[in-house]
């Protein structure tokens, strides 16, 4: 009987001991799972983290460019600027030769040579009218393709925050199933 008894204790604590071990290795694979699932969700939060800076790059190339385009635009404004106020000054010269002008005509013959020569000044003048006003259209439409080119890069930078939003929205929510 004694030897049935320690037999069947041993048979007993086989059983356990087969137990235990099923469990541990069940364990080991719950644990060898749980690894991977933290492996790939790491791997997951670096990919976001790496296209969150490349944004951000993005982001500061973009800063860069509108600020470029602004002194741009500033300097064709101020080039604009300088332009009409030459204008203004031409303008201003033509009318004072046409009084001048009129003023010669109504002199006696004698002034026939001055009257020649600021008759040439005045077509002159008129040349010069023409070419800054060109030049004023140039620098019109150089403007305007600076403003397209603004709105452009505007609309982009807004496309650009909306990533940024989202993928740090993707990142926070990685990060808070990797504490879970």
């Amino acid at each position: 009987d004694e030897k049935e008894r320690q037999l069947e204790e041993a048979r007993v604590q086989g059983e356990e001991k087969e137990r235990e071990n099923i469990q541990l290795r069940q364990q080991r694979q719950r644990d060898r799972q749980r690894d991977g699932e933290i492996s790939h969700l790491s791997q997951q939060l670096q990919e976001k983290e790496n296209r969150i800076e490349l944004l951000g790059q993005q982001q500061e190339e973009r800063d860069r460019l509108m600020r470029e385009l602004q002194h741009q635009q500033e300097y064709k404004d101020k080039q604009m600027e300088e332009y009409r106020q030459q204008q203004e000054e031409k303008e201003g010269e033509i009318e004072q030769l046409r009084q001048q002008l009129g003023d010669r005509q109504r002199d006696n013959e004698t002034q026939r040579e001055q009257n020649d020569d600021l008759t040439a000044q005045n077509q002159q003048l008129g040349e010069d009218k023409l070419s800054l006003q060109q030049q004023v259209d140039r620098l019109n439409n150089e403007k305007e393709a600076i403003s397209r080119e603004k709105a452009e890069l505007q609309q982009n930078t807004t496309v650009l925050e909306e990533l940024l939003r989202n993928a740090d929205a993707a990142s926070e929510e990685l990060r808070r199933r990797l504490r879970e």
